[in-house]
């Protein structure tokens, strides 16, 4: 497993990691419970997909057809589908979970079984926002703003929250009838919507540039504050100051200004910020980053867009 340090970004130009949506529906009725049955549990995931066979699948399966379902610890809800031909997949879930004290936990059979041992206790990340202004006293020094719990729903897909699988879980599944449940182990998680879609394959670069025609961007330099970000998804992911370079925007030789986000709150797997960019028009950008990284010597942080 590659290991993950922190790193400290200063300027930072990128897309949202999080596709969010801000209505909330009604509930829906649902096959809920609160026994968990004792089940045998297979190999790891890794066993588990070297013996995949199916080709992706063509199209979307939607296990939710309106309202939301919410569930608390150790209440379960099970969806039944259908997929049409052999085909493999990967599960995308649309989820509120501000109004859980903490990261909810929770175990996820199809059909009855843990296909893998990872299945039988798995995690969604809470969304964290800033809950106010920065701080400021007298003199101008500037602290953080409170956290706070986003209210809203975001997507994500299942996957493995310590980072060692780096891609979305896939499961194979044949034609016909299937079940898939869901408990809460901890926690408390509102359900909008359960896809099932096919595993997420990017082209390489080449690929990617010639199916696109556009113009390259030739405008002013869009810079983006690294401290400004929009979600979070841990609380200790906060703007953060430091003064050791002036080329940081903004700095002062007497006041601390936030400029920075990360560093040493930063050195988590799974752990993910996002900003928002507006564009004067389409066409290709180039990426630059400004950032440090001091604590891991000799070796390389690495992080995913």
């Amino acid at each position: 497993m590659k290991r993950l340090f922190a790193a400290l970004l200063a300027i930072v130009f990128i897309l949202p990691a999080f596709s969010v949506l801000a209505e909330n529906s009604s509930d829906t009725a649902l096959d809920i419970g609160t026994d968990l049955q004792s089940q045998a549990v297979k190999g790891t995931y890794f066993d588990y997909k070297e013996e995949l066979k199916f080709s992706a699948a063509d199209g979307e399966t939607e296990l939710i057809s309106n309202g939301t379902v919410k569930l608390n610890s150790e209440e379960k809800a099970s969806f039944e589908f259908a997929v049409d031909s052999d085909s493999r997949y990967i599960i995308e879930i649309e989820y509120n979970a501000s109004q859980s004290k903490d990261k909810p936990e929770f175990a996820l059979k199809i059909d009855g079984d843990f296909c893998f041992e990872e299945m039988a206790t798995l995690e969604l990340p809470q969304i964290w926002v800033d809950g106010g202004e920065i701080r400021a006293d007298s003199v101008g020094n500037q602290s953080a703003p409170d956290q706070a719990l986003w209210d809203g729903f975001t997507k994500q897909y299942i996957s493995d929250s310590t980072g060692i699988a780096l891609d979305p879980y896939e499961f194979d599944l044949t034609e016909g009838n299937h079940t898939l449940e869901i408990e809460v182990l901890s926690g408390s998680l509102e359900i909008k919507q359960i896809t099932l879609t096919a595993p997420l394959e990017a082209p390489d670069y080449a690929t990617y540039k010639k199916s696109y025609k556009a113009e390259s961007y030739k405008g002013e330099q869009i810079v983006i504050e690294a401290e400004n970000a929009v979600y979070k998804t841990d609380k200790t992911l906060i703007p953060k100051s430091d003064n050791s370079d002036p080329s940081l925007s903004p700095s002062s030789a007497t006041k601390t200004l936030l400029n920075t986000i990360g560093f040493n709150s930063w050195n988590s797997p799974s752990e993910e910020i996002s900003w928002k960019v507006n564009v004067p028009q389409s066409g290709y950008y180039k990426l630059g980053f400004k950032f440090k990284q001091s604590e891991a010597v000799n070796t390389t942080s690495y992080r995913k867009f």
